[in-house]
């Protein structure tokens, strides 16, 4: 390959980045957990690396329980965009700011699924060029470590409460921030 075709190819490569494969076993809302579950799934998976994370569905999330946007969503993978829309739909413009304080914005925990401002994307994905903008900003950040690999849930949902009959937001927002609460108090 003559020198100008390399640089043709190395411009190309840095567009694009490889194919997000799907995982399609057990979803835990536990971010340590979930992250444990794809590495036995995929060796190669890497939280630090955003070129190992896999795409999770809607179908493998509700494997778990059915999701109305809360609890919050564990990072270190991709999400359909159904999953991201649920979440989004759960809380208000406040909600999401406060939850970004002790979180991160949606484009620290999700980079697959949000640009830079927060805006969701159009489609789930990175090229390379936002890949090397988003480690760098990683690494300037914190070390080599994602700012938040394991963040704070902003609410707690306990397995023998988090079904409820109301799916009204204001009243499911409420029942989760009570749960929490209730969490803060037996911690």
């Amino acid at each position: 390959m003559s020198k100008a075709t390399l640089d043709a190819y190395s411009i190309l490569q840095l567009s694009k980045m490889a194919m997000i494969r799907a995982y399609n076993g057990a979803f835990s809302f536990v971010t340590s957990q979930l992250q444990a579950n794809l590495e036995r799934v995929f060796p190669d998976y890497d939280r630090k690396d955003l070129k190992t994370w896999p795409f999770v569905s809607l179908t493998i999330v509700e494997r778990c329980t059915e999701y109305y946007g809360i609890p919050d969503l564990p990072t270190g993978v991709a999400y359909e965009r159904a999953v991201t829309q649920r979440y989004e739909d759960m809380y208000t413009a406040t909600d999401r700011a406060e939850i970004a304080l002790t979180n991160g914005s949606f484009y620290e925990r999700y980079p697959f699924n949000y640009d830079e401002n927060d805006n969701p994307k159009e489609t789930i994905g990175m090229t390379m060029v936002e890949y090397h903008k988003y480690m760098e900003k990683a690494g300037a950040a914190n070390k080599a470590e994602l700012k938040h690999p394991e963040h704070r849930p902003s609410r707690n949902i306990s397995k023998a409460t988090n079904r409820t009959s109301c799916t009204n937001s204001e009243c499911v927002r409420e029942v989760a921030r009570l749960q929490g609460e209730l969490f803060d108090k037996e911690n």
